[in-house]
């Protein structure tokens, strides 16, 4: 699913480094899962769109593609005040950033 050696080439970065990175990203991805869960049950819209919206500009830079559409779909959902889709975004998102650690 994740290509980390054609992203590092993409990037102009050396595996090592994209690994790192990455490692960070998918770490702060999962707690930011968990605290989207908790604004969703306060109904904190705004602040769910504001993470995600971060989510998907780190997934972006780092051409994390599916995270990338993750996040823009949990922005959108967030928007909407939708929450039945941001749970069901927030299941696919973990199991797309538990994938990326496992290839790390």
């Amino acid at each position: 699913m994740y290509d980390l050696e054609a992203i590092a080439s993409e990037l102009g970065f050396g595996i090592d480094d994209v690994k790192t990175i990455v490692s960070v990203f998918a770490n702060d991805t999962v707690d930011a899962i968990e605290n989207i869960e908790t604004m969703c049950q306060n109904k904190a819209w705004s602040e769910i769109k504001d993470e995600a919206h971060a989510i998907k500009g780190s997934a972006g830079n780092m051409k994390l593609t599916p995270l990338y559409t993750l996040g823009k779909s949990l922005e959108d959902a967030a928007l909407a005040s939708d929450e039945s889709l941001v749970l069901t975004l927030l299941d696919e998102m973990r199991t797309s950033v538990t994938q990326l650690q496992q290839e790390l």
